[in-house]
């Protein structure tokens, strides 16, 4: 009996081998069609990949003039009577437009201008 069950222990482990080679060599096949794939890809020249001169000069442009674009637009919410908290979550939260700090930095900048007067609610 002993005997019997070794036998048909060894014929489920042979079968369980057999199937993992065969997925293993899936593997294999897969892997390197990826690594073509992926081979193909990184030989794109890089003209295709950048953006053309206008879009990155209009890019610089923006860059430079960020800071003052994102004071205007917080003017214009506060001129709207929306509460700083609230322009706080449209300029940062939602649009993204700068990272906390900087929108708080905007805003003491506008205040010691003169630009913006806090109004206690």
């Amino acid at each position: 009996m002993n005997e019997t069950l070794l036998k048909e222990s060894f014929g489920r482990i042979k079968l369980d081998v057999d199937m993992l080679k065969k997925e293993v060599q899936k593997l294999k096949e897969e892997n390197e069609f990826l690594r073509e794939q992926v081979k193909n890809l990184s030989i794109l020249p890089k003209t295709t990949l950048e953006k053309p001169v206008l879009e990155q000069e209009v890019a610089k442009k923006l860059n430079r003039n960020k800071k003052g674009i994102i004071k205007q637009k917080i003017l214009e919410l506060i001129e709207q009577n929306i509460p700083i908290i609230e322009v706080k979550d449209k300029i940062v939260d939602q649009q993204k437009y700068c990272a906390k700090a900087s929108f708080y930095r905007y805003v003491d900048e506008l205040k010691r201008d003169g630009k913006y007067i806090e109004v206690i609610r």
